[in-house]
């Protein structure tokens, strides 16, 4: 079996939010994102550690810049899904509290019955 399915029982589960299929896909996404960043950090250790590349050489210089860019779409990808499980959350908590929509209906015609009485008298 595949390491990062295993991987998958042990998160929580998010039933409300996400189906299974779509929880395995942005997992499998964050873990892929992970991967290629450690790739571009060992790339820059075998340069800089290994074959002694100056810190500074363009080679070295344009894997940090492509390392940053990976590191930051990474980051503002996490933080997006984040955000919208957050209020996705609070959408479903809200979505549990309102009241019945017949019972809301009524007491909203009831009140402009009563607000009607008040005016004409």
């Amino acid at each position: 079996m595949d390491k990062n399915t295993d991987n998958l029982t042990v998160l929580p589960k998010t039933d409300e939010l996400l189906t299974p299929a779509e929880y395995k896909i942005i997992w499998e996404q964050i873990r892929k994102n992970a991967e290629v960043i450690e790739r571009y950090i060992d790339r820059i250790d075998l340069l800089v550690n290994k074959e002694r590349y100056p810190r500074n050489a363009p080679e070295v210089e344009r894997i940090r810049e492509r390392l940053n860019i990976l590191i930051e779409e990474n980051d503002t990808f996490r933080r997006v899904f984040w955000r919208h499980v957050q209020l996705a959350e609070k959408w479903l908590d809200f979505q549990f509290s309102l009241p019945d929509p017949v019972q809301f209906l009524v007491q909203c015609i009831k009140r402009r019955e009563q607000a009607r009485v008040h005016d004409h008298l």
